[in-house]
């Protein structure tokens, strides 16, 4: 009766040990064409891949339009548009993961989020 107990036990707690994170990908030629270019290689997402995120030198800069800006201009999903025009600022670098809402011309645009 011990025996099954303690396999049934031994299965429990292995299910709840954290899987290891995925190696970095190795020197390739993306690897070395995104750090030569000012990237660097992250894993993203709920997956996990690996993705090239290069910076944006405008990074935080206020804008009302993505035209002010390399990225978009994004602000809170939370900001109100009811209030006048809306202030953004640029985005941080070319991941799209988390939540952000567009502004365009002045006005709240679509909001995502993005696993």
């Amino acid at each position: 009766m011990k025996l099954p107990l303690a396999l049934a036990s031994l299965l429990l707690i292995s299910a709840c040990t954290a899987t290891p994170p995925a190696a970095p990908p190795a020197q390739d030629s993306a690897a070395s064409t995104c750090l030569a270019g000012g990237g660097s290689m992250k894993q993203v997402g709920k997956l996990q891949t690996w993705k090239c995120i290069t910076p944006y030198k405008d990074a935080g800069k206020a804008c009302t339009d993505s035209s002010q800006c390399e990225g978009e201009c994004q602000t809170s999903v939370t900001t109100q548009s009811n209030k006048g025009p809306v202030t953004g600022a640029c985005q941080v670098d070319n991941s799209h993961f988390g939540c952000s809402a567009t502004v365009e011309k002045g006005k709240l645009g679509r909001a995502i989020c993005v696993d």
